[in-house]
């Protein structure tokens, strides 16, 4: 499964050979910072059983769960679908991340309203929500400018390094 967002950037299956790519990624700690469960150092072991996680729920949900970001074939970054077993209750939850080198070239703004019109179409979702750390101004920003809204605030929501942290919840529905 291939969703074509330009001649350059794809979204692609995860599979084993971008073990390298993701250790590479993965141990920025911009990245670190603005999600919650990836481990830092993040190693070639972390990738592979993160590559293996995302091959159970495909077999689990019969879909592709985790994207790869492919830039000229690359793995550049990830975007999925958090919670997909909300996909009951119309509603969908999206999380993403970015390697260093491609931020700031507008990858994500073409991304995201491609990858939720593909939520809204094949899950016949009708919201899709994506949660920020409340820090992470340049994903609040994303967010916005392709349609999401600010919803509410999300205090002490989250839970990383025994720490409470806070955040915002923003949203996007089909009709918008």
């Amino acid at each position: 499964m291939e969703i074509k967002i330009s001649d350059k950037i794809k979204l692609s299956q995860i599979k084993y050979n971008d073990a390298g790519d993701l250790v590479f990624f993965m141990n920025d700690r911009e990245i670190i910072k603005n999600t919650l469960n990836i481990p830092f150092p993040y190693t070639y072991e972390s990738a592979v059983s993160w590559i293996e996680l995302v091959e159970e729920k495909r077999k689990e949900y019969n879909f592709l769960v985790d994207w790869a970001i492919r830039y000229d074939g690359r793995l550049v970054g990830g975007i999925s679908f958090l919670n997909p077993e909300d996909f009951f209750h119309k509603k969908g939850e999206i999380g993403y991340w970015i390697g260093k080198a491609y931020r700031n070239q507008k990858i994500m703004t073409r991304i995201l309203p491609i990858f939720c019109k593909y939520g809204f179409d094949k899950f016949e979702l009708e919201t899709i929500e994506a949660k920020v750390f409340e820090w992470n101004q340049n994903s609040m920003k994303l967010l916005e400018n392709v349609g999401f809204f600010y919803d509410r605030d999300l205090l002490n929501a989250f839970e990383k390094n025994k720490q409470k942290l806070s955040g915002k919840l923003y949203l996007i529905h089909k009709s918008e």
